[in-house]
This record gives structure tokens, C-alpha cells and sequence, in this order.
């Protein structure tokens, strides 16, 4: 059954075609997904949807009601974190009822737990069309929707057959290219040999006099010359035609890599940044943290790790804010990357902003733009009219430019595309300072944790290892606790047997006080 109909879209923003001619059908049972680069224009299409935005060309036809979840919520909430607020929304979305869901980046903000939810709910949705760019969450879709270079081009299956297919693309256009590039090397070769050989005829011998040659030159050899002369011309000009004729064939589009210095950054002299011991902090009569401590390094790269409501951009504010309870090393200068883009002037472009409080040269601010893939035309743009992943490689670019020597990062890689994530990863790695990440993306953890936090039951547990390190830890403490579990179930059961068989009351009552402690001791290794 058609739900919705989309007919020849066209929308260009500030003079830059985002796509043209965009046509396809939402039908009964599609689970349809978006991708492209930031800023082709994934969120805008499904605006367009929406009717939020109105198409340049083209017409949408609904059949059918539709619930849209957007990527940004204007709303500001101060009191619970960017994952419980997109929670929230969420919840209400799923509750509508509608029979097309439109999702833009669900998953942003939310822990491990939250999408298991998402993924759960896509799972059991009748029709969806959803914009992310996870893997996972794409992998239920039956119908994958690419933007890029203006263009949609529809692929049957879900993103690893979408993949698939792009790799044999790719490889193809590659092939063609690399084929294009020899022919025509061939061809300019043979021009330039027959230029040498004319070039090398109607030269002197070096036996020759000059009396003679010239002699010589005006009787036989210049007929013979003049011929051979004609005869090169012409086929010069043939093999010219040829490449002419040639079916030009378009590089294709390289990544661009990303090699960044900033060494001019100020160190902290002390090699540790901020400490606390035994700290609590509630909030809203709600304990968030109780007898709690914690100690950032300088000059190391740390993740935090811990569910929605755990506390963990608590943690981030309250360090950035100087808390009283905490120690601090030398004069450290913060700088925090917010999930709601508080940093930036939606009004002015992104290379003004970009400007503000930068104490790098023009050239290093161009180079590291350059580095996390901003163009010059992009440098132009109005940053109410950049992307989610677009806003965020803006706001860590502000922080990267000013004279912060602690980056604070709370979920730098939401909105971003898998190229916008690599880029994030080599430019940070490079960073000369203490960094204190707040992430849930596999690939940040992996490539750049080098000491996790943990929060957990109003506690932070600190692990001095990478993330391979910690998965290894936790499986062992698996595999730990199992054993311990088995042991004392089967101490449980012996207990509780001899409760039963008992007739002794001291007896009794002494093998009902084990078998509490017993269970007490499960409850704990469950947790």
C-alpha cells in the first residue's frame, strides 16, 4: 500500500544544490534508511517530508498519517542530561501511534541500554524511514536511500548490502578511471615520440658542416623532410582526436587525511589535572554521586563510560565549573563541547565563528577547517544552515583554536558521518593536551581511550588500561563471578536442604541467617 509519494524534489540552499530531481515512494512495511555525508542534505529532505521546509521543485503526497522525531529539540533542559531528554522525546514519538515513522538520528546521546530500546522498537515498526549512521540500527532496513553529489540513488537490501554493492561501484568507477588514465598516457606518449623524431630529422648531423646542411637542405633532404614533416603532422593530429574523443572519466573522490599540530598549546606543569576524594553531589533531592573519587591526568586521553542518568555530563560540568570539592593542578583552562551548541552564533558564518577567541594564526584555523573537511565554500556558510555533524566539527574546531589546555567532549561524534568520525579521531589523537571524553562510539573508545571511568551505582571506578584492555578485564570478571555464583547457589541449596531437614530451632534459625548472607552475596554479584 502507498503511504507517501515523493515526485522530482529539487532543493538548493545559499546557492549550493543540495539535490535534484528526488523521486521515490514510501511504502507499507519499508524500513527505509538515509545516508550521505554531513551536509548533503539528509535532515532537509526529511523536513521536506514534514512540510517544514518546502521544496524548490517537486510535491509530497501523504496517504497516510506519519510521527517525525527530530534531530534537534530547541528545548534547553538543564536539570536532566542530553540522553534522558532525547529519551523522553523518543518515548512520546513511539507512543503516537502513527503509521510512518520519520527518524533523524535516534540514537544520538543515548547509552547502550537505550539503543537496545530504539533497536527493539525498529524492530517490531510496521514502515520507518530513519537518518543515523549506525550500522546496527541500519541493518534492519529493507531499502537504503544515498545522497551524494546532488543525486539519490536507491539501493535494495539493508546497509550490508548496500555496501556491498557501493565497494563494486567503487571498485568499477575506479577501474574505468585507472583505464581512462593509461589509454590517454599511451596516446601523449606516442605524440611526444613523433615530436622528438620530426624534432631530431630537421636537425644538423653532427659530421655535417653547416655549408653543407644548408646546401643539402635546400635540395634533397628538404623534399624528403618536408614530407615526413606532413606525414607526423597529420598523425599527430589523429592521435589527438583520439584522446579528444575519449570518454572523459572523473577522479574519484579521494578522502581527505587529516595530519594536525598544534604544538603551540600551553602545558599544565602538574601532571594532574583535577582530583576529588569521597565527593557527593545531589541534585533535585536526586544523589547523583556519594563518596565518589576520582584523578585526571594530564596529557592522556580519558572516557567516560556509564548509563543515561548516570551522571556523567554532571561529572563533566561540575570539573569545568571549579568545583569546590575537587583539587585542581596548576591553572588549568577549560574548554567544554556542549550537546546543544550553545557555543555557537547561528547568525554568522562558520568561519566567523570559527574566528571568536582563536589564538591561532588564519593559517593553522584554514588548515585544521581543511583537516576536518571544510571547504572554502563551506567556510562561507551560514551555521543555521550546516547539519548536526557539521555543527560539531565547527564547535571542536573552537575549542581546538583557543587557549583551553583540557578539552571537554560530551558525545563529540553525534551527528557524524563515518568520515567526519575518522577525521575527529586522527586530529584529537594529535592534541598535545589532557582530554576527558564522554562517548559511547566504539571507534573513539577503541583508537583513543587510554583510561576509562566507570559510573556506576553513584561511584566512579577508575581502570588504568585502554579499551581492549577493559573488555578483557570484564570478561574475566565474568567468568569470576560466574564460578562465585555457582558456588554459592549450590551452598544456597545445601543450606536451604538442611533448613528442611532440620527439626533443631538454634539450627534453624542459624541456616536461615546463612542463607540470608548467601543471597545477599548474589544480589551484590548480579549487580
Amino acid at each position: 500500500m502507498l503511504l507517501c509519494k515523493i515526485d522530482h524534489i529539487d532543493k538548493t540552499f545559499s546557492n549550493k544544490i543540495l539535490f535534484q530531481h528526488v523521486t521515490f515512494e514510501i511504502r507499507q512495511h519499508d524500513h527505509i534508511g538515509i545516508v550521505g555525508e554531513n551536509g548533503c542534505g539528509k535532515t532537509t529532505l526529511l523536513n521536506i517530508l514534514t512540510n517544514k521546509i518546502m521544496p524548490d521543485e517537486g510535491k509530497v503526497t501523504w496517504y497516510a498519517t506519519y510521527q517525525y522525531f527530530q534531530q534537534f529539540d530547541e528545548q534547553l533542559y538543564d536539570d536532566i542530561s542530553g540522553g534522558e531528554a532525547l529519551r523522553n522525546r523518543l518515548q512520546e514519538t513511539i507512543q503516537s501511534n502513527a503509521f510512518v515513522y520519520l527518524l533523524d538520528e535516534p540514537i544520538s546521546n543515548l547509552d547502550n541500554a537505550g539503543i537496545q530500546k530504539v533497536s527493539y522498537f525498529l524492530h517490531h515498526c510496521d514502515t520507518y524511514v530513519i537518518v543515523s549512521h549506525d550500522p546496527q540500527l541500519l541493518s534492519e532496513c529493507t531499502k537504503i536511500i544515498e545522497i551524494s553529489h546532488h543525486q539519490v540513488q536507491i539501493y535494495e537490501g539493508n546497509y550490508e548490502a548496500y555496501q556491498i554493492q557501493k565497494e563494486k561501484q567503487n571498485k568499477k568507477i575506479q577501474e574505468e578511471y585507472n583505464t581512462y588514465i593509461q589509454q590517454k598516457q599511451q596516446i601523449e606518449h606516442m605524440i611526444d615520440d613523433k615530436r622528438k623524431k620530426m624534432a631530431k630529422v630537421s636537425k644538423k648531423p653532427k659530421h655535417m658542416s653547416h655549408s653543407e646542411f644548408k646546401m643539402r637542405g635546400y635540395v634533397a633532404l628538404r623534399t624528403s623532410f618536408q614530407g615526413k614533416e606532413k606525414k607526423a603532422a597529420k598523425q599527430i593530429k589523429a592521435l589527438q582526436k583520439r584522446i579528444k574523443h575519449m570518454e572523459v572519466k572523473n577522479k574519484p573522490h579521494e578522502k581527505k587525511t587529516v595530519q594536525f599540530d598544534l604544538s603551540n598549546i600551553q602545558q599544565l606543569p602538574s601532571n594532574i589535572v583535577v582530583s576529588a576524594h569521597d565527593f557527593s553531589f545531589a541534585y533535585d533531592q536526586k544523589i547523583i554521586f556519594q563518596h565518589a573519587s576520582f584523578t585526571l591526568y594530564n596529557r592522556r586521553c580519558t572516557c567516560i563510560l556509564g548509563e543515561n542518568g548516570s551522571g556523567k555530563t554532571t561529572l563533566m560540568n561540575n570539573i569545568a565549573s571549579m568545583n569546590e570539592q575537587f583539587w585542581y593542578g596548576g591553572h588549568p583552562v577549560f574548554a567544554k563541547l556542549d550537546q546543544d551548541f550553545r557555543n555557537l552564533d547561528k547568525q554568522r558564518t562558520l568561519w566567523e565563528n570559527a574566528k571568536m577567541d582563536c589564538v591561532q594564526s588564519d593559517q593553522v584555523l584554514r588548515r585544521i577547517c581543511d583537516q576536518l573537511l571544510f571547504d572554502t565554500y563551506d567556510l562561507k556558510k551560514q551555521v543555521s544552515l550546516l547539519s548536526g555533524g557539521e555543527k560539531i566539527r565547527l564547535s571542536i574546531i573552537k575549542l581546538l583554536v583557543s587557549n583551553a589546555n583540557v578539552l571537554l567532549l560530551d558525545e563529540p561524534t553525534n551527528y557524524m558521518d563515518s568520515d567526519s568520525v575518522d577525521a575527529f579521531i586522527h586530529v584529537v589523537k594529535e592534541y598535545p593536551g589532557c582530554m576527558l571524553i564522554i562517548t559511547h562510539d566504539e571507534r573513539v573508545l577503541r583508537k583513543l581511550a587510554e583510561e576509562l571511568w566507570i559510573l556506576k551505582n553513584k561511584l566512579i571506578f577508575m581502570f588504568q588500561g585502554n579499551y581492549e584492555e577493559y573488555l578483557i578485564d570484564q570478561k574475566n570478571k565474568k567468568k569470576e563471578v560466574k564460578i562465585e555464583k555457582s558456588i554459592l547457589e549450590m551452598r544456597l541449596s545445601h543450606a536451604s536442604a538442611k533448613h528442611y531437614q532440620t527439626r533443631d530451632d538454634q539450627e534453624k534459625e542459624r541456616l536461615e541467617k546463612e542463607m540470608e548472607t548467601i543471597i545477599q552475596q548474589l544480589k551484590h554479584r548480579n549487580m
